[in-house]
């Protein structure tokens, strides 16, 4: 019996310094998973959000709610991501890089981001295969456009991501211009 008092007194420091310290690697590892949960969870459920165009089927581009502002439908060729986003859509290529959001807005809130993007650079005029009035501008940046529907405006804003050169991206995006509809 000698000596079991003190042994036993160090062996149940021991166990309590190693569940201490096991408790505190679990607080770590839970706030851990809870971090990378909130830095990947948007992006999962935004992906979970969109749907991938067939190239048959419309996507309503919708209204907003505003005033003076129309709807529009676009058909993505077969592949491209679709993703409603607030009052409007956002559209990647197949090949994620390019980005195009479409929104209905009034016209002269689209003619002012029309000008800003513009700058000094010349806006064009055309008419697309609808038979709608596009005018547009392509700047290092990207592209902006405004479509009138007869009713009101869509607003076109196009990106790269990563940056790369716009000029293979052109024929995609006329492509989608090209499929844009009044309702």
């Amino acid at each position: 019996m000698s000596g079991g008092g003190a042994e036993g007194l160090a062996r149940g420091r021991g166990r309590g310094a190693f569940w201490s310290a096991f408790a505190a690697a679990a607080a770590g590892l839970a706030c851990t998973v809870a971090l990378l949960g909130l830095l990947v969870w948007p992006g999962l459920s935004s992906a979970r959000a969109a749907e991938t165009a067939d190239g048959a089927r419309a996507f309503a581009v919708p209204a907003g709610g505003t005033r003076g502002a129309a709807s529009a439908s676009v058909t993505p060729a077969a592949g491209w991501s679709v993703r409603a986003v607030g009052d409007g859509l956002v559209l990647h290529s197949p090949d994620r890089v390019l980005e195009v959001g479409l929104s209905a807005v009034p016209g002269a809130e689209a003619e002012a981001v029309l000008s800003e993007a513009a700058g000094d650079a010349p806006v064009l005029n055309e008419r697309i295969a609808s038979g709608l009035e596009l005018r547009h501008v392509t700047v290092d940046e990207g592209f902006v456009g405004v479509l009138d529907t007869g009713d009101g405006t869509v607003l076109i804003e196009a990106r790269l991501d990563p940056p790369a050169d716009f000029a293979d991206y052109r024929p995609a995006l006329a492509g989608l211009v090209e499929a844009l509809e009044a309702p």
